[in-house]
């Protein structure tokens, strides 16, 4: 707010004057599961996404990303209700000049819509709810899906490449982002999906989060919500309106041990797929586009990025969106305590732009992991606070660590004898990432030549290990 109280407009993003566009890299990166959630942490520096996020992004060798707070795709930022109770045209403005500014940088967009509806006379932000102007809400809905699906028709004038997922909301079971019942998210999401596949019926229609167990402020009850979702879904339709369900991992709580945060997202996937099973809707592939957790010190976020991604693809979740990338400056950040400093400290890029260690690892595990077959990933081992995780990039790749707090020892068995395997630690070896000075040469490695086809490995700490196979 101003100093007289009222909400400034929100500063148009900048037109982008050069474009790194290439469809081959947008092709490439269309299955992949690696992405920021949100520009910035805490989201009060609207516009650091278009100075240093992509060009973060694009280093990482990440594509993807779901802009949230002032960057969804509301109702009530589109079009103005007038004073006579008419809608004043759309008003495409701003989100064009995100689309511009993502293709520039070949990032794709996974939408959120948000049914804030346009209300005569109130600036600044709408709590969404239930619209009672459904009609104005499906056809603001299948303007925005038209206008940005590549199809030619209705187009954004410069659009490049199409935007082919839409969120319904962000976290709705929160009263703090959505006013109804579970039953009132049934509705709008029906009516949504409605307005999508018509406008286009490739794209990909995302349920938002239906249940949580973290009790973020302004829950109530979230396993009433999630049981009033779907027994309104099942009374207004027999099909299921939505492609895949987005459930949150925050593990923000200190006191969780390792053990209950892998639980937190696998339990909250069973319950879902078993209140679902129960009103007559088959399961729905799952992502997660925000996670968040817990780390003291620079060292544990950077184990943390990789255990959370590992165990989340083993788990077959099609995509994981760290949130976020970049942290507010202690200057810029707008309010301390919990949840504020929590995500601020989730963030991988400090506030003065120095990479934290987690940044070095992220950027390692994409490097090993971009041509994955994500489908083929398998939970190898959970067993008394030891993981190990089997992927298949080329040849067999692991991720191993050991959470148990204890020295342990594990066996993996290669299907050739002769092999000769390679062994990385995950975090470099530095206190902080402002020492790293050469990335190339940040992380510790050995080399073995395996004797039967077997390797021995000694866990001596919780540090990630990396295990690929050199012929």
């Amino acid at each position: 707010r101003d100093a007289t109280g009222r909400y400034p407009k929100l500063p148009l993003p900048p037109i982008p004057e050069v474009s790194s566009f290439k469809r081959e890299i947008m092709d490439a990166k269309k299955d992949s599961p690696f992405g920021f959630k949100d520009p910035i942490m805490l989201r009060v520096d609207l516009f650091s996404w278009y100075d240093d996020y992509a060009d973060a992004m694009n280093d990482l060798g990440v594509y993807w990303m779901e802009p949230a707070a002032t960057f969804v795709f509301s109702w009530a930022e589109v079009q103005k209700k007038n004073p006579d109770g008419t809608y004043a045209p759309y008003n495409w403005d701003r989100y064009d000049r995100l689309v511009k500014n993502a293709q520039a940088h070949n990032i794709h967009i996974s939408a959120i819509i948000s049914a804030a509806e346009p209300k005569s006379g109130i600036a600044g932000r709408i709590v969404p709810s239930l619209p009672t102007d459904m009609e104005g809400f499906r056809a603001f809905v299948y303007a925005a899906v038209e206008r940005y699906d590549g199809d030619g028709k209705d187009a954004m004038p410069g659009l490049l490449y199409p935007i082919k997922r839409w969120k319904i909301e962000d976290e709705p079971f929160s009263s703090m982002f959505f006013q109804g019942t579970g039953s009132d998210y049934a509705v709008l999401l029906k009516n949504a999906y409605d307005s999508i596949k018509s406008a286009d019926h490739e794209a990909v229609v995302i349920c938002a989060m239906i249940y949580a167990t973290h009790g973020p402020i302004g829950t109530s009850d979230s396993e009433r919500f999630l049981t009033d979702f779907f027994s309104k879904l099942s009374e207004i339709t027999k099909n299921r309106p939505y492609d895949i369900i987005d459930e949150h991992w925050i593990a923000i709580d200190s006191e969780r041990s390792k053990e209950s945060e892998y639980a937190l997202i696998r339990n909250q996937i069973i319950l879902v797929n078993k209140t679902a099973s129960r009103y007559g809707f088959r399961p729905a592939p799952f992502e997660s586009l925000e996670v968040a957790v817990t780390a003291t010190d620079e060292s544990t976020q950077a184990k943390n990025i990789i255990k959370h991604h590992a165990y989340g693809l083993a788990l077959g979740l099609k995509k994981i969106f760290w949130s976020g990338i970049k942290a507010v400056s202690d200057s810029g950040l707008a309010k301390k305590g919990l949840p504020n400093d929590a995500f601020r400290a989730n963030a991988i890029i400090n506030g003065d732009d120095t990479r934290r260690l987690a940044y070095y690892s992220y950027k390692k595990m994409v490097d090993i992991l971009k041509d994955a077959e994500w489908d083929r990933t398998e939970l190898i081992q959970e067993q008394e606070g030891v993981y190990i995780v089997k992927f298949y990039a080329g040849k067999p790749v692991w991720i191993i660590w050991n959470d148990s707090g204890r020295s342990r020892k594990v066996t993996i068995t290669l299907p050739n004898s002769q092999d000769k395997v390679r062994i990385t630690k995950f975090v470099p070896s530095k206190n902080l990432g402002g020492d790293v000075l050469d990335y190339n040469t940040a992380f510790r490695e050995e080399s073995r030549q395996l004797q039967g086809g077997v390797l021995e490995l000694s866990l001596n700490d919780d540090t990630p290990l990396f295990v690929n196979v050199l012929k």
